[in-house]
């Protein structure tokens, strides 16, 4: 089972520290399904201001994982390549998602989130670990880079 994790400093080192465990019997390898996981675990669909999430999987597409990596604004949050593959690298992920929302309810990708998404997929091409996809949550419903052919 898939538990959310927190990066915490112990002795000055970063170490994975784990949370609450993510019961969740549907396989999360399409976007739909990580929609679904997102509105029914995540609640990105309620949230205040925009969220962002990494899910972490293994080489045989199982979750591994979830880590909160950013909480921003009413209209922004704030994405470190660092802070995600720092958590990738820690757990052994083989590959990732990173799911965030939009509190407008607009699903629609902003160039600054063309940007994150294709500043993420760089180091993720550079670090082996690639980005199976980049999903926004909106009101009811979602965006998929993948799906949309965005992803190249």
């Amino acid at each position: 089972m898939p538990y959310f994790y927190e990066a915490e400093l112990r002795n000055k080192r970063t170490v994975l520290v784990r949370g609450k465990k993510i019961i969740y019997t549907d396989a999360m390898t399409d976007c739909k399904k990580v929609f679904e996981f997102s509105i029914k675990e995540l609640r990105l669909d309620k949230k205040a201001e925009e969220y962002a999430f990494m899910l972490a999987y293994d080489t045989k597409k199982s979750l591994i994982g979830i880590f909160e990596i950013s909480h921003g604004t009413i209209n922004t949050a704030l994405l470190s390549n660092r802070e995600i593959f720092m958590r990738a690298l820690l757990i052994g992920a083989a590959n990732i998602i990173i799911v965030h929302n939009h509190p407008s309810g607009s699903i629609l990708p902003s160039g600054q989130d063309r940007d994150v998404c294709k500043r993420i997929m760089n180091a993720a091409k550079l670090l082996e670990i690639p980005l199976d996809d980049f999903i926004i949550i909106g009101s009811g419903e979602y965006y998929s880079f993948r799906k949309e052919n965005e992803l190249l």
